[in-house]
């Protein structure tokens, strides 16, 4: 028998094998699958998570997340079709900023770098106070020779990680109730396909934006 909120707390608590080992244990949903396809993400098992997404995509082929998310295991592998799917994610949801700043990061890889730049100042217009995205852009315009446009986007990434920071230490103060219960997020897969500049500064020392707007 399926216990959803116990296996959702085991992948919460990132413990990706036991949720793992839970979910093949369970009856099969829609649901389960998504979160199994996570799970073998985390996990590195990308080959197999693309085996996931691509039954969910037959059931749900309208859902942009499941096509982003083949796009991302397509990405570790170095496949062909990569882009494709980014694409269909943009297509799917144009006023999401995640899409655009995964396809940016894939554009980026596949040599075009200048279209990744377009990318994400279309994620910064949709989200203007995305750190990561600012970081990721900076460097980029960076890597083309603005120096001085790059600076003054890692300016304000570090200007909104510092007041992220400080909004982390207001929230851990207050009682765990108070908090939302974690959910998807731009900075969750970004941060797994982060860039350098010490891995931003090691993800923002993997604190505050984590629990910016109740997300992951």
């Amino acid at each position: 028998m399926t216990n959803l909120n116990a296996i959702r707390s085991l992948f919460e608590k990132q413990l990706y094998a036991e949720c793992l080992s839970a979910i093949r244990a369970s009856d099969k949903s829609d649901e389960l699958e998504r979160l199994k396809g996570y799970c073998l993400q985390r996990l590195g098992n990308h080959q197999e998570a693309i085996d996931v997404w691509n039954g969910l995509i037959a059931r749900h082929p309208d859902a942009a997340e499941f096509y982003a998310e083949r796009g991302v295991c397509k990405l570790h592998l170095g496949l062909k079709s990569t882009l494709d799917d980014f694409h269909q994610a943009v297509e799917l949801e144009p006023d999401n900023p995640y899409r655009y700043a995964c396809r940016a990061y894939a554009l980026d890889k596949a040599g075009n770098t200048r279209a990744a730049i377009d990318d994400y100042q279309k994620a910064l217009e949709l989200e203007p106070d995305n750190e990561v995205t600012l970081n990721n852009l900076g460097l980029l315009e960076e890597k083309l020779g603005y120096a001085d446009m790059a600076k003054d986007r890692f300016k304000q990434a570090d200007l909104l990680a510092n007041m992220q920071s400080e909004l982390t230490i207001e929230e851990t103060q207050k009682d765990v109730s108070e908090i939302p219960q974690p959910a998807s997020s731009v900075r969750k897969e970004l941060k797994t396909m982060m860039s350098s500049r010490k891995e931003f500064m090691r993800f923002l020392r993997e604190a505050g934006t984590l629990l910016r707007k109740g997300k992951i």
